[in-house]
């Protein structure tokens, strides 16, 4: 597999290069995440939709994920960091189900309603236990 970061877009081939060891049809998946205007998948989209249906224990796929978000590798997730993982996130999974794409502001007003309630210790920072123990807690 070739290095395309910093790249944040991929074309058909590319996306089969990087996805083919976990997909059986990766033309398939990326019909479904391409981006009509550029003809592109954006790979963290792809990422985040692919990594919540996989297969695998719920506290790995967080941690992959978190990991993968958390740009400046502080340990921490900041509201930038998880509006971007919202944001790419939210897409990804909308276009691998087929459902419209919510609009960027709703998504920013999501996300700081979730910041609000993941960062449990008010540290304007999330850490991946409070990340993992908020996602695995009923809803109320």
């Amino acid at each position: 597999m070739k290095l395309y970061f910093p790249r944040q877009t991929l074309t058909d081939e590319e996306f089969d290069d990087v996805f083919s060891s976990l997909l059986n049809e990766c033309s398939e998946y990326f019909k479904l995440l391409q981006d009509k205007e550029t003809g592109m998948a954006s790979f963290l989209e792809a990422f985040v939709a692919l990594t919540v249906f996989s297969k695998g224990e719920f506290d790995h796929k967080i941690r992959g994920i978190f990991i993968a978000f958390d740009t400046d590798e502080s340990n921490f997730i900041d509201r930038k960091e998880l509006l971007t993982l919202l944001l790419h996130g939210v897409h990804g999974l909308c276009k691998l189900v087929g459902l419209p794409v919510p609009h960027k502001e709703d998504i920013n007003q999501f996300a700081y309603r979730v910041f609000k309630e993941i960062d449990t210790d008010n540290s304007e920072m999330i850490r991946s236990e409070e990340h993992t123990s908020e996602l695995q807690s009923p809803c109320n």
